[in-house]
C-alpha cells in the first residue's frame, strides 16, 4: 500500500508542473499541436517471453495498466504482472500493484476518433514489485525497452531487456535475459 501513496503523490506533483514548463515534462500543446501529456490505459497485454533462466518459454500477462507521460517522463502502475509456463497452474510468479517508471525515446502519438494511439512509442522502463505467487517478500525487478504500437483500442509490443525472477540469495534464481511479443487488448491514450 505504501508503493500506491508514493506513487499517487508523485503523480500530483508531476502533473501541477507549471503550465509553461518545457524540456523533460513537457508543456500543453498549441491548438494544432499534439499534446506532450498522456495517461495511458493498457486494459491487457498479453503474450511470450523468451528467457535464459528459470525457464525459456513463458506466458506474460499484465493486467490494468495506468501511466502518467509528461513530456518524456514516465510514471505508472498496474494492478497486476504474471509470468510462468504454458499452463496456468504452473504460474511462477507474479507481482501484485507493480510500479513503472520510464523514459521516452521516440514517439509518435496518432489522434483516433476520441483518444490518442502511439504508432510508434519506444521507451525504457523499470518495473519493480513484490513476488506473490510462490515467493514471500522477494523483490522482483525488470528493466526493458518497448516499442509499442496501438491504434484504435488494439496494439503490439516488443521488449527485450533483463529481469530478476523474485530473491536473488534462492539458488537457481539469477538475473535472465528475455524478449518478448504482446498482444494489447483496450489501450489508450488521453491527451493534455
Amino acid at each position: 500500500m505504501r508503493f500506491l501513496r508514493v506513487f499517487l503523490f508523485a503523480a500530483c506533483l508531476l502533473a501541477a508542473m507549471p503550465a509553461l514548463a518545457t524540456g523533460l515534462f513537457g508543456g500543453p500543446p498549441e491548438p494544432s499541436q499534439v499534446p506532450t501529456r498522456f495517461i495511458r490505459f493498457d486494459a491487457i497485454d498479453a503474450g511470450l517471453l523468451y528467457a535464459s533462466t528459470p525457464m525459456p518459454g513463458m506466458v506474460a500477462l499484465d493486467v490494468a495498466d495506468i501511466t502518467c507521460v509528461l513530456g518524456r517522463a514516465r510514471l505508472g502502475i498496474a494492478l497486476a504482472d504474471f509470468m510462468g509456463a504454458d499452463a496456468i497452474d504452473d504460474w511462477w510468479g507474479g507481482t501484485l500493484l507493480p510500479v513503472h517508471v520510464g523514459y521516452t525515446l521516440w514517439t509518435t502519438p496518432k489522434k483516433t476518433a476520441f483518444f490518442y494511439g502511439a504508432v510508434p512509442d519506444v521507451h525504457a522502463e523499470a518495473t519493480g514489485g513484490w513476488f506473490g505467487l510462490h515467493s514471500a517478500n522477494t523483490l522482483y525487478l525488470r528493466a526493458a525497452v518497448c516499442c509499442d504500437v496501438d491504434y484504435y483500442g488494439f496494439g503490439g509490443r516488443l521488449e527485450a531487456g533483463v529481469f530478476l525472477p523474485g530473491s536473488y540469495t534462492t539458488p537457481g534464481w539469477s538475473v535472465a535475459v528475455y524478449a518478448g511479443l504482446k498482444i494489447r487488448l483496450l489501450t489508450f491514450g488521453i491527451g493534455f
